[in-house]
């Protein structure tokens, strides 16, 4: 246990120099993957919640990363560690342009809102995602293979800029033979230099809103 409560102190700490340039918000955002390009970030969730990810493109239109958390860190109660690391990997298939749209193939294995047995959130696992950008849009829209849940759905997502420092996000992920089948986030987020503060609104659809923060840093090396 305090092994366990070390790792993530230790991360955390890590974290703390935190943009989520790779998410909407729980899905995937369809991000350019430059050369040498790397995020950090952190969540405070509900329940506790901290999760750690870093991320870095060590070539052109390819990136890997991992994350790392719990439930119940923050509190008094016995904190609930993911069982495994989370393991991400994109690839650019397609550059975006006038006429098409990015595409991007990734694997993401981890999920959200660990209850001690399963995810409540299932992870993407493999999926594809098209991203497009329209005026002051950014937009995403996928089809994945959730790995831990082993089902089918669908996601997609939308940043909104209202100016250089401001602005909305937000996703949905849709499993259409899930006992939960859909869930709705929502955020706001400002940013300056390569730093990202993000507040959002988890399954808003739900009998209970979950309220979290993401810290992120973006840098290149």
């Amino acid at each position: 246990m305090r092994y366990n409560l070390s790792k993530i102190i230790f991360i955390s700490l890590l974290f703390c120099a935190p943009a989520l340039a790779q998410f909407f918000i729980d899905s995937p955002y369809p991000s350019e993957l430059l050369q040498g390009d790397y995020n950090i970030s952190l969540r405070i969730g509900p329940e506790g919640t901290l999760l750690a990810r870093l991320s870095s493109v060590p070539f052109r239109g390819i990136s890997i990363g991992i994350s790392y958390g719990g439930e119940k860190i923050l509190g008094y109660n016995e904190a609930l560690f993911y069982p495994n690391i989370g393991v991400e990997i994109r690839l650019l298939v397609l550059e975006e342009s006038e006429l098409f749209p990015r595409i991007i193939l990734g694997f993401d294995s981890q999920g959200y809102d660990w209850d001690g047995e399963e995810y409540r959130v299932g992870s993407k696992g493999i999926y594809s995602l098209l991203g497009k950008e329209i005026g002051l849009f950014k937009c995403g829209l996928g089809l994945n293979y959730s790995t831990d849940r082993e089902k089918i759905g669908g996601f997609c997502g939308v940043i909104i800029n209202l100016s250089q420092t401001f602005g909305i996000a937000g996703d949905y992920s849709y499993y259409p033979d899930a006992e939960e089948k859909q869930f709705l986030t929502a955020g706001v987020r400002t940013y300056f230099e390569n730093v990202l503060i993000q507040f959002s609104f988890r399954d808003i659809t739900g009998k209970r809103v979950g309220r979290a923060i993401d810290l992120g840093y973006t840098g290149y090396f």
